[in-house]
């Protein structure tokens, strides 16, 4: 099915959803943890999810962002406007036979650095094993279909070569072009093509819950955070469409009497528009493979 058709399919059942009175739950994914899960909940927790829902006669499952967050820990201040978090791929639907070391979440106060750290180790020893020319040429296909997925790899790669600290510390690369990006991907080819298939990986799990949940008539409510990291992909490599000088918050309310101060750089609305609004249009196309609704 084309980009095309998927989205005429989702705008039809979008009218679907609205024409009558329906119930919802929203949690964050990683609280829902089963027996296949590793130490948190994934893509197969959440497919688990729509059966639930239609024996409940709960028809919308919403979540929190799922976008990456590289050392962070707040799900509205990711490294990516796009990447989806490895923390939720399913070693079970891969086929890798680990478990959790406990049962149940007691707390949710998740050590989700140290999670995502094993869950990498052991996507990694898999990717190696089935790593041939075939699997090469599926990565830079998806590449190809997704243009946003390259220069966030490559920040990947420097980012965590320098440990998570900001693009503009960094002693290479912290001036981004296709050339700097060109010299990462030769340099770091093997850790390139890894990071782009671990978002092939996401992409595939994530589409397919959607699938499900349309099969059982229960419909998935995705997030998406209008703002990004200064320390992301986007910033790093489309720096005009963002005013590093102003950082975006909220006035002062009754939750805070100094008002916030979120961190996040202001969108520079007119290059934007210049651009035919394209970063915010790609944003919403990727969305549209995972989601039937989303909050902005």
């Amino acid at each position: 099915m084309s980009s095309n058709d998927s989205s005429k399919k989702t705008i039809s059942i979008r009218k679907k959803i609205v024409a009558s009175k329906r119930a919802g739950v929203s949690f964050p994914l990683s609280a829902l943890l089963t027996k296949e899960s590793f130490e948190c909940g994934d893509f197969h927790t959440l497919e688990l999810m729509a059966e639930w829902g239609r024996h409940t006669g709960v028809s919308i499952i919403q979540i929190l962002p799922l976008n990456d967050l590289g050392n962070g820990r707040s799900p509205y201040s990711s490294i990516s406007a796009f990447a989806i978090d490895p923390l939720y791929i399913s070693l079970h639907k891969l086929g890798i036979n680990i478990r959790s070391r406990k049962e149940r979440i007691v707390t949710l106060d998740l050590n989700m650095g140290r999670i995502r750290e094993l869950k990498i180790q052991n996507l990694r020893l898999y990717y190696n094993k089935i790593f041939n020319e075939t699997l090469k040429d599926i990565i830079k296909n998806f590449m190809n279909q997704h243009l946003w997925v390259t220069p966030y790899a490559a920040f990947k790669v420097l980012y965590n070569k320098n440990n998570g600290a900001h693009w503009k510390e960094w002693n290479f690369g912290s001036k981004y072009s296709i050339e700097i990006q060109k010299e990462i991907i030769k340099e770091n080819e093997s850790e390139f093509y890894f990071l782009v298939w671990i978002q092939y990986i996401a992409y595939q799990q994530l589409r397919d819950v959607k699938k499900t949940f349309e099969k059982e008539g229960v419909y998935l409510k995705g997030d998406m955070p209008i703002l990004t990291s200064s320390n992301s992909a986007d910033v790093w490599s489309r720096t005009e469409l963002f005013d590093l000088s102003l950082n975006s918050g909220a006035p002062p309310d009754n939750f805070s009497e100094e008002g916030q101060n979120w961190h996040f750089p202001v969108i520079e609305w007119d290059r934007m528009k210049a651009e035919n609004y394209s970063w915010w249009k790609e944003r919403l196309d990727y969305l549209e493979h995972f989601y039937h609704l989303y909050r902005i």
